[in-house]
């Protein structure tokens, strides 16, 4: 592995695990519908390698106290709309009329920043740390508020799922 050791992906995945695990519950109590997660898969990767994709969000919620990092959720277009549904109080199940404005990029961050709220007081108990976040940043083809300037160490859930469509998720932590 690129610029990491194999001991170094494997605690980042133990680690990516339990805050993910945590985060896919809150996830569910905001859906009001289960979440299911397996083991993260650790990869080091250039960011144009994952990130240059019009059918991907990219919400960056960085770290404000306890922690100098960066949370980055990847999240395909069709998963984030049917996020954005179930927030609004839809079914989830017809989102192609849905298109990305305003305020389904609102409900979509609210949703990845409870969700990097949930990661962050993870990373305060595993620390024994206070931790903070600051707001979520989206990029996706209706607005670009941040630009990627280092390679990524990313952590791919394969299935993290709701209830009514197979959700992959990657996520990832500036290295």
């Amino acid at each position: 592995m690129q610029n990491i050791s194999r001991e170094n992906a494997d605690i980042i995945g133990e680690v990516a695990n339990i805050c993910i695990g945590n985060a896919a519950t809150t996830l569910s109590m905001i859906l009001q519908k289960p979440t299911n997660i397996t083991t993260p898969i650790v990869e080091v990767l250039k960011k144009e390698d994952a990130l240059d994709h019009d059918d991907r969000i990219l919400i960056k919620v960085p770290y404000t106290k306890g922690l100098d990092g960066t949370n980055l959720l990847i999240i395909k277009l069709n998963d984030a709309l049917v996020i954005a549904n179930l927030m609004m109080g839809g079914n989830g199940s017809n989102v192609s009329d849905m298109t990305l404005d305003e305020i389904t990029l609102s409900a979509i961050s609210e949703a990845m920043n409870q969700m990097c709220g949930t990661i962050a007081t993870s990373m305060s108990s595993l620390l024994n740390e206070p931790t903070d976040i600051g707001f979520p940043l989206i990029n996706s083809s209706y607005q670009k508020t941040f630009d990627f300037l280092f390679s990524f160490c990313l952590i791919r859930d394969s299935a993290l799922s709701i209830d009514l469509s197979d959700f992959p998720s990657i996520c990832a932590i500036d290295v």
